[in-house]
Order: structure tokens, then C-alpha cells, then sequence
């Protein structure tokens, strides 16, 4: 047979040490920087407020529970079983400003893991001599911090780009170049001169031509009149080959 030592629990009452911490204070300090758009600016919690101030960088342990979403985590609630709380600092940062303020949320992540075993416990031992030691199981809540943001800066040189493609998208750019090229630029005169060709005066042309389809249409309109000349010039032509003969 094989032996292998292992530690078993004596038959004792444990110990059981409850602190209360739901009125502990906990100094956060978070920072972001945006090194492409400004790398010579730093956000800080401390910018204009190097010491606690509560509501900025200072929250109780109620205080960070409460920013729980969906729902608000009471103290009273995890106090037994303990829980894992993600607390986000959120920079949404103008950079072309000196000042930002982050916006903090926070979320209970240990119901997600594993619904069925929430909270949040460790254990640890301490050895007292070779054949006896002491162990120690923690239940309490911790606190994972986390910092990330988006920044934005005004860009003219994009702006222009934006602005010119979209023009093009909709074709308006050969309507804007005209309108520029017609009232602002220093040639103007020339390239009005060039981009319209004055054509004669065809008023009187277009006044005999009028007047020749209503002729036209008179004539359509009597048909017995047109008949009765074409039958009047064969009698005449018949007439005069017959004197001939």
C-alpha cells in the first residue's frame, strides 16, 4: 500500500472575524493619455484636485456598489458571501481642452461567471509546525479597476477632405468650380467669355418658318382646292397640245 499524508480538519468551532468595510473609504486614482491626437496632455483624477475629494477620487465601499448597472448592489446583500465588482473609469476627451472629467460605472462580474456560485472567496493556510497548520477562508468584495476612453480632436485638413468628397458624391463639384471660376477669381471675364458662344439672331428665320407650316396646315385642311388646281393645269397642258396639232 501507498501513503500519502494529507490535512484534515479537527472537529473545532472555526473563528469567524466580521469587519465592517461598507463605510471604508477607497482613494481611486486613474489617469489616460492619447498619445496620437495630443502626447504632451495627460487626464488625471488629480488634475485640480490633488487630495481626496469624495465624488471625484475618493468613494466609499456603498458608494461604488450603488453605481452598479443594471441594478444597485446593496452592502447589506453581498456583506455574508462577499462579490467582484468592475469599477470603469470612462474618459470622453476633447483634446484640443485642458480639462476632462471621466464618467464612473460599475458592474457586479461574479454573478456572471458562474450564477450558480456567486461571491467572491479565497483561502489561504499558515503553518504552525510540521503536523498542523491554520487555514484561513476570506469572503469580501473586490474591486477591479479599469480605464479606457476615446479622444477627438477638430482637424481642418480632414475637415476639408469630408467636405470635398462629399460634394463630389453629389455632384456638385462641376456646379461649384463654375459658380467659383464665374464671381471669384480674377479672370473671370475670360472664362465667361470662353464658356458662352453668342449665336446670331435668328428671329426673322424662325417667323418665316412659322408662317410657311401654317400655310402648310391651311393646305392640309382643304384638299378639293389643291385637286382643283392640279386639274386645271391638265386641261390647260391638254388644251395647248391640242392647237399645236
Amino acid at each position: 500500500f501507498c501513503y500519502e499524508p494529507s490535512w484534515c480538519a479537527i472537529d473545532t468551532v472555526p473563528e469567524i472575524y466580521e469587519l465592517q468595510v461598507g463605510d471604508l473609504f477607497i482613494w481611486v486614482k486613474s489617469a489616460i493619455q492619447f498619445v496620437r491626437l495630443a502626447r504632451d496632455k495627460v487626464y488625471s483624477t488629480e488634475d485640480n484636485h490633488p487630495d481626496p475629494k469624495r465624488g471625484r477620487n475618493l468613494f466609499s465601499v456603498r458608494d461604488l456598489l450603488t453605481l452598479c448597472k443594471p441594478v444597485p448592489v446593496r452592502f447589506e446583500e453581498i456583506s455574508e458571501l462577499g462579490a467582484a465588482i468592475e469599477v470603469q473609469f470612462i474618459w470622453n476627451c476633447n483634446v484640443d481642452k485642458d480639462d476632462c472629467e471621466p464618467e464612473v460605472s460599475a458592474r457586479r462580474v461574479d454573478v456572471l461567471f458562474d450564477p450558480k456560485n456567486i461571491g467572491y472567496t479565497f483561502n489561504y493556510a499558515e503553518e504552525i509546525n510540521e503536523t498542523q497548520r491554520m487555514l484561513n477562508e476570506m469572503h469580501g468584495v473586490r474591486f477591479f479597476l479599469r480605464t479606457h476612453g476615446n479622444a477627438r480632436k477638430f482637424s481642418m485638413t480632414i475637415s476639408v477632405m469630408k467636405l470635398a468628397t462629399s460634394i463630389t458624391l453629389l455632384s456638385l463639384a462641376p456646379i461649384f468650380t463654375d459658380l467659383l471660376m464665374l464671381n471669384v477669381l480674377g479672370k473671370k471675364k475670360k472664362y465667361q467669355a470662353r464658356k458662352y458662344e453668342n449665336s446670331p439672331d435668328f428671329g426673322d428665320h424662325m417667323k418665316e418658318v412659322a408662317e410657311f407650316q401654317k400655310k402648310r396646315q391651311a393646305e392640309a385642311k382643304n384638299p378639293d382646292k389643291e385637286e382643283q388646281e392640279t386639274r386645271d393645269r391638265e386641261e390647260d397642258w391638254q388644251r395647248r397640245l391640242n392647237e399645236e396639232q
